[in-house]
């Protein structure tokens, strides 16, 4: 019977720890969200990496500080918390990652794997109008692209 207190004891503690750097985790993720929204994107930052510290894997953390970076013009930065935000059972939040990750290949001049980061996002959100207007402008500018080099070639 005491065997069986001393492990319930020792289970409610690490709960009770576990609970806890959650609950300080999600804190700092609302304080860094709304410096974000106030538009300091270093202090934003600064919270989301230390909430990160005690949950290293928490794919909403890792998409906040893509989107942050993104902001700074840090684009391969975030690309890479965007791929460690990639996998989520949430549809809805994962085609936010595809979405974010195809603008930052734009940005990196990546037009065709933003492309295909737009169509992944239409895939779990066929309803977003921005992924369909930002394929069709990819497409339209790699044209042109293609246009401008033809001709210069026929100089």
């Amino acid at each position: 019977m005491r065997i069986l207190k001393v492990f319930l004891i020792v289970v409610f503690y690490f709960a009770s720890i576990g609970w806890f750097l959650q609950g300080n985790v999600a804190k700092k993720n609302k304080e860094a969200t709304k410096l974000y929204k106030k538009g300091n994107i270093d202090g934003a930052l600064s919270k989301w990496r230390e909430a990160q510290i005690k949950s290293p894997e928490n794919k909403k953390l890792h998409y906040n500080i893509g989107g942050a970076l993104h902001e700074q013009q840090s684009y391969e930065e975030a690309y890479k918390e965007y791929e460690k935000a990639e996998i989520s059972e949430n549809a809805e939040f994962q085609s936010k990652i595809y979405y974010n990750m195809g603008n930052t290949n734009y940005r990196i001049g990546k037009l065709e794997d933003a492309i295909e980061d737009y169509e992944k996002s239409l895939d779990l959100n066929p309803d977003d109008e921005d992924a369909k207007f930002n394929i069709e402008f990819i497409k339209k500018k790699m044209e042109e692209m293609e246009k401008q080099q033809q001709e210069e070639g026929e100089e």
